[in-house]
């Protein structure tokens, strides 16, 4: 009896299926179909229009990486008057459009500045997106600056890499 039971549930059931497909075919109900692979979404890179970032190296370093842009790392603090006037200056300096410029507080980042062996302020270094450094440059006065800035478009190699 109970066999019969699931013979005649089985039955309904598959005739409700079929009576539930006639009825789609006759009322041309169309089930949209789910896509087996969803669309790309399109990569957004971070827009460049200000290179110019205070104390965000990690942000700096990912936004070279997107960009393929070396990077600018002023040195400096608020107490240096040379680190002042770069920091007045840099919009006007037209060498430092090329790069994206990370302006570091050497007073907040001793790591970065243990890191990078700072000595002097200021102190621009240009480095690549793998944090290798292609050029030093300590002290800042405007015509050498922009001088030296456009030198080093081209990569160079120091003989000693920041400690990890």
């Amino acid at each position: 009896m109970k066999s019969l039971n699931k013979t005649y549930y089985l039955l309904i059931l598959g005739l409700i299926l079929i009576v539930s497909a006639i009825y789609q075919k006759q009322a041309n109900i169309i089930t949209p179909s789910i896509p087996l692979v969803l669309p790309k979404t399109p990569i957004s890179i971070p827009d460049l229009t200000n290179n110019i970032f205070y104390d965000e190296y990690n942000k700096v370093i990912e936004l070279s990486k997107k960009h393929n842009k070396k990077i600018v790392l002023i040195f400096g603090a608020d107490w240096c008057p040379y680190c002042k006037d770069l920091k007045k200056d840099v919009k006007n300096i037209d060498g430092l459009k090329q790069y994206i410029v990370c302006f570091i507080d050497t007073d907040k980042n001793e790591d970065l500045v243990k890191n990078y062996r700072i000595k002097s302020l200021p102190t621009s270094i240009i480095i690549d997106a793998t944090e290798r450094e292609l050029a030093r440059k300590t002290g800042y006065k405007n015509k050498d600056y922009n001088e030296w800035l456009v030198n080093n478009m081209q990569e160079s190699s120091v003989s000693w890499m920041p400690i990890k």
